[in-house]
């Protein structure tokens, strides 16, 4: 804002995006440009060594896939180029001005990532993230937007949403479900990641979690069962819950024909809104599940998604989160032969760690800013909310 003044809207068209520079992700702007896309530009912050630019709304091509952009983010190095790169304050912005400024050899344009897999306190036997230092790391790291999927329920998710706009952070709503194997091409339990887009995959995700702890629940899990996710799969999105998923225990136990299966049917009941999940969190079988989720989607026509299972805030955190998963599991914390599921890589890493993680599929990073972009929730807080009972006539 000091550079330009107040809010500005303006239009440029995007011809693609994708093309490499120190694993940053350079965007070019095409007056020409055959397939023009209006980029609204709601502010300008100068930051130290950093131009942040949020937009409204903008799209690019990046090896083949439409994405959607939220902020985008202009690094200028050293800092005393700043005013070489900027306009004088007040200056408007058009086309011309604007392609100069992209044109400075000191200054590249990178796309933005936002978490969509958080367990925080709230799931209890797996996660240590308190909500509101969780959401200041996201607020200090400029993401646009933050989401919590607690284990089988949603007991954080209106605090959450509290303490992330209070912060200006865009709050995804949603939940990490245990998806029962009866009927599932699953040869045992498995793990589901489903976020909210509106109201309705709201009431829908509230339903899912009522009926799994009241109807299905066994050994402290609450099963979802197959029939109900297709009853109840309008207003959400579902990632494939990377390894822990159907698709993930298929793919890594080498059957590539059920982990088609099960990926066509979860891609049946949520149309247009179901996305492969690749991790890279420090475990073994991460990079052999990443290739292979790549090459299925890729058979299937798919999209992918990056995503990283946060678990506590710091890599410090690391030891009291293992104390917390032995006090759940009934595990002696020195017992060498117990089982470890987590690794010190499952902390809340930046954007930038993100893309650094991800620089070889930049469409898994592009599409986690279209799923933030495709959920919509708006919660009625601070009012009566009384339940809707039919009156008997």
């Amino acid at each position: 804002r000091r550079a330009f003044g107040h809010d500005l809207t303006h239009d440029f068209g995007i011809n693609r995006a994708g093309e490499h520079d120190d694993g940053q992700f350079r965007m070019f702007f095409a007056e020409n440009s055959k397939r023009r896309h209006p980029v609204h530009i709601r502010q300008v912050v100068v930051q130290q060594h950093q131009i942040k630019v949020g937009v409204l709304r903008g799209q690019f091509k990046s090896a083949g896939t439409v994405g959607c952009v939220q902020h985008i983010h202009l690094r200028i190095q050293p800092f005393e180029n700043l005013t070489q790169a900027l306009p004088h304050k007040g200056m408007v912005i058009n086309y011309k001005n604007f392609q100069n400024l992209l044109s400075c050899r000191f200054l590249t344009i990178e796309v933005m990532f936002v978490h969509l897999r958080l367990h925080t306190e709230f799931s209890v036997v797996d996660g240590t993230n308190r909500l509101d230092d969780i959401v200041s790391c996201a607020a200090a790291d400029s993401q646009p937007a933050l989401a919590i999927t607690d284990l089988s329920n949603l007991f954080g998710a209106i605090k959450f949403y509290k303490e992330a706009r209070k912060r200006g952070i865009k709050p995804l709503i949603g939940a990490e479900i245990w998806l029962d194997a009866t009927g599932t091409e699953a040869v045992a339990a498995s793990r589901l990641l489903l976020l909210v887009q509106n109201r309705q995959g709201y009431l829908n995700l509230s339903e899912l979690l009522a009926r799994a702890w009241t109807r299905n629940a066994n050994k402290a899990q609450a099963l979802v069962k197959l029939d109900w996710l297709a009853e109840l799969s309008e207003g959400l999105i579902a990632l494939s819950g990377a390894q822990a998923g159907p698709v993930g225990q298929a793919l890594l136990s080498g059957d590539e024909a059920r982990a088609s299966d099960a990926a066509l049917r979860l891609g049946s009941i949520f149309p247009h809104r179901f996305y492969l999940e690749l991790q890279r969190a420090g475990r073994g079988d991460d990079e052999a599940h990443v290739m292979a989720a790549v090459k299925l989607a890729a058979r299937i026509g798919l999209p992918v998604v990056a995503t990283h299972p946060v678990q506590f805030t710091s890599p410090d955190d690391f030891e009291a989160h293992e104390a917390r998963v032995c006090i759940a599991e009934g595990e002696i914390l020195g017992d060498q032969r117990r089982v470890r599921r987590f690794t010190r890589e499952q902390y809340f890493k930046s954007a930038a760690q993100m893309q650094a993680l991800f620089a070889d599929l930049p469409s898994a990073l592009e599409n986690s800013l279209q799923i933030a972009r495709r959920c919509n929730l708006t919660l009625v807080l601070d009012k009566p909310q009384l339940p809707d009972f039919p009156i008997p006539q």
